[in-house]
């Protein structure tokens, strides 16, 4: 799980230009890290790229916190 952890951490890092020690799970994708409705998508394409998955839009919606997106990521690697 830390791997995935680091991973999802790393590509926020890369694509918003924010210090990856100053990304938590716990960040808020809106308001701790300023990430809009655009910003978002692409994070949730490069996510499916990165990890070969699929993110329903009901299940993208859900996603506040860093720490959401592990689960989904999770559970879709599961099912391979």
């Amino acid at each position: 799980m830390k791997n995935i952890n680091y991973r999802v951490k790393k590509i926020i890092a890369k694509q918003f230009q924010i210090n990856i020690k100053k990304i938590s799970l716990n960040n808020n994708l809106k308001n701790d890290l300023k990430i809009d409705s655009l910003d978002f998508v692409e994070l949730i394409m490069l996510l499916e790229e990165e990890f070969n998955i699929k993110l329903f839009d009901i299940e993208a919606e859900k996603i506040k916190k860093i720490k959401d997106i592990i689960p989904y990521i999770k559970k879709k690697k599961l099912k391979e």
